[in-house]
């Protein structure tokens, strides 16, 4: 989907969000002017901060230092520079990062990182929603591990590797069934 919708639908109705997301920050990284105001957009709508747009790949590790990111979406080709150069250092920052490009195949990556999530452009809003979701898990968990650190205990949580968000299908009775706010708008009527 490329437009988000966060506050009304096709009825004009105010959209209940599928899952409350924790306060997020998340960093952007993307050249294409609006590509980024899309993915802004919608990540906003799920209720996390941004930080970015960045737009450069010298900037990346300088933007992840300073603001702390709990995920990241990371263009694969800014301005002709390929991201992999800056991925071990953002990695090692512990950084969670979801890879995205217009090209969906991971052999046009480097082996080293054609494990790593990605998604697909043109966004799709759901397959977003999930990663931030993700991100968030991931964040409670560092968040706890280092309560638990303080403590004397320790629990590393790695990214889950080797995932591509994938995009729901529609299902034939998605097509022949109406939206349940859809049909409840009508029996209002």
């Amino acid at each position: 989907m490329n437009a988000p919708h966060c506050d009304a639908d096709l009825f004009r109705e105010t959209i209940i969000p599928d899952a409350v997301l924790p306060p997020l920050r998340i960093l952007v990284v993307e050249d294409e002017g609006l590509i980024a105001l899309n993915l802004e957009l919608m990540i906003r709508c799920f209720g996390c901060e941004i930080v970015g747009p960045i737009s450069e790949v010298d900037g990346i590790v300088d933007a992840a230092r300073m603001h702390n990111p709990d995920g990241a979406f990371l263009d694969v080709n800014l301005r002709g520079r390929k991201v992999f150069d800056v991925l071990p250092e953002m990695i090692g920052l512990g950084v969670p990062c979801v890879l995205s490009s217009g090209y969906d195949d991971p052999m046009l990556f480097p082996a080293a990182f054609r494990d790593m999530p990605r998604i697909a452009k043109p966004f799709d809003e759901k397959a977003l929603r999930r990663a931030c979701a993700e991100f968030g898990l991931l964040a409670a968990a560092r968040h706890t591990g280092r309560r638990d650190e303080k403590a004397g205990k320790s629990h590393a949580v790695p990214f889950p590797r080797r995932r591509r968000l994938p995009v729901p299908a529609l299902t034939a009775s998605d097509e022949s069934e109406p939206h349940p706010r859809a049909a409840a708008g009508r029996r209002g009527r």
